[in-house]
């Protein structure tokens, strides 16, 4: 129920974050592997990741095993991230991807590959945020209107890291603090 209620709220809150004021249209492809300097793919990637992670833990927390809950989880993420695709298919402003789709599963799979061999996450898709004012007070249609907006909007104030863990590849003895990681 707490999923179900998550996702709908998600796909109202992107609704009327990107697509109230926007055209429908048919549904159609469009080719947007250029754009963004691949940021946009990156944030696919990362939020696949961060769906999978938090529906492989909520899974495991309603009693299911490692195995199911990567495997749903990863499918869980994947189908969240794609169904926003279907939706950018039907605006005449984006149109769907087919290369968002395959970073939603890249991420979704990152989680669940890692999850079934090491039973851990060793490497990490992570995303902070910081707020780039001068620019989006210049074009808040585009950034986003207030803080909220511009945390999805903003991609001048995104960051995204891909963060390892070194202790988790290591023997123990070697004594690498485990709170230690290395990210780039």
């Amino acid at each position: 129920i707490t999923g179900s209620a998550f996702y709908a709220g998600e796909i109202a809150y992107t609704y009327y974050l990107w697509y109230r004021d926007s055209n429908g249209s048919r549904f159609h492809w469009v080719n947007d592997n250029s754009s963004w300097l691949k940021l946009d793919k990156v944030g696919h990637a990362t939020t696949g990741y961060v769906f999978s992670e938090y529906s492989y833990y909520s899974l495991r927390w309603a009693g299911l095993n490692n195995k199911k809950a990567a495997m749903y989880g990863a499918l869980i993420g994947f189908g969240t991230m794609s169904s926003i695709e279907i939706l950018d298919g039907f605006h005449s402003e984006w149109g769907a991807s087919w290369g968002d789709i395959i970073a939603n599963g890249s991420g979704s799979i990152l989680f669940s590959v890692q999850q079934l061999v090491w039973q851990e996450q060793r490497v990490r898709l992570k995303f902070s945020y910081r707020s780039s004012d001068k620019y989006a007070t210049l074009n808040p249609a585009t950034l986003g209107e207030n803080q909220f907006q511009r945390v999805f909007n903003d991609y001048n104030s995104q960051t995204y890291w891909l963060s390892t863990n070194v202790a988790s590849f290591i023997s123990e003895t070697a004594k690498f603090p485990d709170w230690l990681n290395l990210a780039i």
